[in-house]
Parts: C-alpha cells; sequence; structure tokens
C-alpha cells in the first residue's frame, strides 16, 4: 500500500472542519477538537451507553435536542420575547404622600398641617410605546432566524463529522482486506518456502509487507476512533461513546442549475437574519424619533386641610420643554445602525453567491471524478487483482508482481473514498447556502 496515499486521505478528512455527505436530506463551521496523533481519546464516563448504528438522522436528533449551542440561541429568543412584552407596559403611577406647612411650634404641627395623598401618571403621547412593541417584535425575528442560522451552522458540522467517521469506517474496510491478502500470502508463502518452490528472501518480503499491512489498519482505526469522539462532539456531548454508524457514502446525485440554486439563496438563514437586523434598526430608528416628544406628567392629589377642617383636591400638569435634548444623538446613531445593517445584507449576500459559485464548481469536478473514478478504476482494479492473486495461488506469478497490484488497488480504493467525502463536502455546502432544510 502507498503510505502517503493512505496519510493523505486521513490528514484531508480529518483536517477539513465541514464534510457534509451528498445526500440531499444531510446537511461545519469551526473544526471540531482532535486529540493529537499518538494519544488516546479523551475517556468517556462509563455510565454512558455505547451508541451502535447510531444514523444521520440519530445524529441530526440529537443536536437539536442535546446541544448546548441551541439551547443557548433559544434562551436569547426568550429573552427577546420578554424585552418585548416588557416594552409596550404603561408606565407604573407614583403615589404621592406629604405634609405640607406643618408648625414647628408644640402642639399644633398636627392640627394646623395639611396633608396631601394623591397619583403622577406619566402619559407618552408619542407612540413610544408602540415604536418599543415594534423594536421587541423585530428583535423576536431576528433572533429566530439566527436560531435557525446556529441550527444549520450545528447540522452542517455534524454531518461533517459524520462523514469523517464513515469514510473512515470504509478505510478501515480497505486496509482490513489488505492485511487480509497479506496475511495469506504468507500462508502460501511459508507452504511454498517448506516444499522447496519459494526462496526465505521472499517469505521475508511478504512477512514484511503483512507487518505494514497491521499497522496501518492499525492506524487507521484510531484514526476512526478520534473521529467518533470528534463526531460526539459535535453532537453536543463529548462524553458518547459512538460504536460504529449505519450510511452509505455513495449516493446517485445530479448536478443542480446554478441559476436555480442562485435563486434559492435568498432563503438562506444566514441572509434573512442579516435583512432582519435592518428590520430592527429601522424599527429602533422609528423608537428614537418618538423619543423626541418627552412623556407628559399629570398630576391628581387630595389634599385635607386641618386648620379650616376642609378637603381639596389638586390637579396638575407636567410638560417637559425639549429646548436641549431632542434626542438627535440617538436618531443619528440609530440612522447610522440601520445603514450599517443595509451594509451587511448586501456584504452577507455576496459572500454567499461566491461561496454558492465555488461550492457550484468544485461539486461539478467531484462528480465527474467519481464517475470516472466508479465506472473505469474500481471495476478494472478488481479485476487485475483478483487475476495476478489467482496467478499468484497457482504459482504462475511471483512476489514482485503481486505486490505492486495490490498496492495500486488500496490506492484506488482510498482515492475513491477520498472522492465521496470531497463531493459530500461540496454537496453539503450547497444545500446550507441555498437553505435547505437540514433534517430527514
Amino acid at each position: 500500500m502507498k503510505r502517503a496515499a493512505l496519510i493523505l486521505l486521513t490528514a484531508t478528512i480529518l483536517g477539513c472542519g465541514a464534510s457534509p455527505d451528498p445526500h440531499p436530506d444531510w446537511g461545519a463551521g469551526p473544526e471540531q477538537p482532535v486529540p493529537p496523533e499518538g494519544e488516546a481519546p479523551t475517556a468517556v464516563t462509563p455510565d454512558v451507553a455505547a451508541l451502535t448504528s447510531l444514523s444521520l438522522a440519530q445524529a441530526l436528533a440529537r443536536v437539536d435536542a442535546e446541544h448546548p449551542n441551541l439551547a443557548a440561541f433559544r434562551a436569547y429568543v426568550d429573552a427577546a420575547q420578554a424585552r418585548g412584552e416588557q416594552a409596550g407596559l404603561f408606565p407604573n403611577p407614583e403615589l404621592m404622600l406629604r405634609i405640607e406647612n406643618a408648625p414647628f411650634s408644640s402642639g399644633s404641627t398636627r392640627d394646623e398641617a395639611n396633608y396631601v395623598a394623591g397619583l403622577t401618571f406619566r402619559v407618552p403621547l408619542s407612540g413610544r410605546l408602540g415604536a418599543a412593541e415594534e423594536v421587541g417584535a423585530r428583535e423576536v425575528d431576528q433572533r429566530v432566524l439566527e436560531l435557525a442560522a446556529q441550527r444549520q451552522e450545528l447540522h452542517k458540522r455534524a454531518r461533517g463529522a459524520f462523514a469523517t467517521a464513515l469514510s473512515l469506517e470504509r478505510a478501515a474496510g480497505v486496509q482490513g482486506q489488505a492485511q487480509a491478502l497479506a496475511t495469506k500470502a504468507v500462508e502460501l508463502l511459508e507452504a511454498r518456502v517448506k516444499a522447496g518452490d519459494a526462496v526465505p528472501a521472499d517469505l521475508s518480503r511478504v512477512r514484511i509487507e503483512a507487518t505494514r499491512a497491521r499497522l496501518e489498519l492499525a492506524r487507521v482505526e484510531s484514526l476512526r476512533q478520534r473521529a467518533l469522539l470528534a463526531l460526539a462532539t459535535a453532537l453536543g456531548d463529548p462524553s458518547l461513546q459512538i460504536q460504529s454508524l449505519a450510511g452509505e457514502l455513495e449516493s446517485a446525485l445530479e448536478l443542480p442549475a446554478l441559476e436555480e440554486l442562485t435563486r434559492r439563496l435568498e432563503s438562506n438563514p444566514r441572509l434573512k437574519a442579516a435583512e432582519a437586523e435592518v428590520a430592527l434598526q429601522e424599527a429602533r430608528v422609528e423608537l428614537a424619533k418618538a423619543k423626541r416628544i418627552p412623556d407628559v406628567s399629570l398630576d391628581l392629589f387630595y389634599r385635607r386641610l386641618e386648620a379650616t377642617n376642609r378637603h381639596a383636591f389638586d390637579v396638575g400638569i407636567g410638560i417637559p420643554l425639549p429646548l436641549f435634548d431632542r434626542n438627535q444623538g440617538g436618531v443619528r446613531s440609530a440612522v447610522a445602525e440601520q445603514l450599517a445593517a443595509s451594509a451587511r445584507v448586501r456584504a452577507t449576500r455576496n459572500e454567499l453567491v461566491r461561496d454558492l459559485r465555488t461550492a457550484h464548481t468544485r461539486l461539478s469536478l467531484l462528480l465527474q471524478s467519481v464517475k470516472v473514478m466508479r465506472e473505469e478504476l474500481l471495476g478494472e482494479a478488481d479485476n487485475v487483482l483478483a487475476s495476478v492473486e489467482a496467478r499468484f495461488e497457482a504459482g504462475d506469478a511471483s512476489l514482485v508482481e503481486v505486490l505492486p497490484v495490490r498496492r495500486d488497488w488500496s490506492t484506488i480504493q482510498l482515492g475513491y473514498i477520498d472522492a465521496l467525502r470531497e463531493v459530500m463536502v461540496a454537496w453539503s455546502d450547497l444545500q446550507v447556502l441555498t437553505g435547505a432544510p437540514t433534517t430527514p
């Protein structure tokens, strides 16, 4: 086996933070932490049940139910809803109790003082409460869309980790076949050496090849365990023990039309969240303008005049005069934030169009490569290997002929697995960019 090919496959797989698969219902943000090579994966708690035959649908369901990032964004939505409810409440009245005109002379303070009790109401006349409610509603919309964008990002990350582990399972299978072939060759050559039909030097070479295959299998298995740990982390709980996965790398895909994908780009949750921020800033501009008109205060008091034993009432109104503070700074700040939000929408759309074109081009090339490998390489490699193995068992082929064929076969198999993983990456990128659903 060509060690460089395996190293390239495993390094590429583990080094890619976003590696979803080609299924339309599959759906990577920052790379997941992976222990350094040579170190054992982090131990998990013994009371956690091991997961076997974990499917992609089950993995995504775990993300929705258990990932702490989604729990945080759901809390943000609740907080925004609470702020919106609070913003629309009418100001509380103030209860006023006081004593007026109380003399200091002994014995006459209580009898000659005036007792006043009443309420002061603040009356918003500018529509500030309605504007504040609108700001709260727009903030809730933005938070909900941010939650959707975060959910899709976490689904993409989980798909990537799932595809990585599934690819390494396939790579381990290839290496297992290579080891089985090498072990079988050792047994055959040992029998020939005993019969005098082969020289010990050939047996040594075959044993070296078998040892190399065993070490490579152990290496791939170690990488697979690390990939499973990365998958558990992507699902939101690194203590999960995942033993095996259920799924297929291959899928019949057709390249979507770029024009159709570009039209669907408008449903991308990142773009929707950016547009929701514009609406939020527009509502804040209206609120800032409403605050230019101050609230009016209305006073209503009851008064008892002890000196004359009479009852009276006071009515007053307070009108602040906006001579200096007309919230001009607040309006300018809100308008600037609105302009910045509009600019971010344009920047986000430009980034998404660029990423879409890049992913579409990449997927087109990868689909062609996978098709060629599947139709022209895999079958031929299997035929060549079967032929040379049969000749070797019959004694018509030497070890020098067999070993290069085996290495070529392993290289082609590993290359095909890597190409499938790359297809999964590009396809998932397209799905996320165009706002496709992430649930099966």
